[in-house]
């Protein structure tokens, strides 16, 4: 049985259009459970005027690699430079002018859901 974890997606329309079809398409592994968007980018350092922040619930066959790439290809995508992704244990920021890789988003998305106690 796989087991479920709750992510939170904030990034522009762009990186969440792609989120939204790839889960619509791919119930099996990834839901959306909720969806708030006109949150304050500044805020949260975005440069655009409309950011949603998006829950779903990946299954974690899924969750570390092919969900991965995934988010790079989609990164890629955005106009903007980053995207945070947020898990009951710790909030990372994918920054896109670090030229991070596909294998290094995937390490940072396995580290959110791991404690460093």
């Amino acid at each position: 049985m796989n087991r479920k974890h709750r992510v939170v997606f904030i990034a522009d329309d762009a990186f969440t259009s792609e989120l939204k079809a790839f889960a619509a398409a791919n119930t099996d592994r990834l839901t959306i459970e909720s969806e708030q968007t006109d949150r304050d980018a500044t805020r949260l350092g975005f440069d655009l005027a409309t950011v949603s922040a998006i829950v779903t619930i990946v299954t974690s066959a899924f969750y570390f690699g092919e969900l991965g790439v995934k988010v790079a290809r989609w990164l890629a995508k955005s106009r903007a430079n980053k995207v945070i992704i947020q898990t009951p244990l710790k909030t990372v920021e994918l920054v896109k002018s670090t030229n991070i890789t596909k294998d290094e988003i995937v390490e940072l998305l396995k580290t959110a859901y791991t404690t460093t106690e």
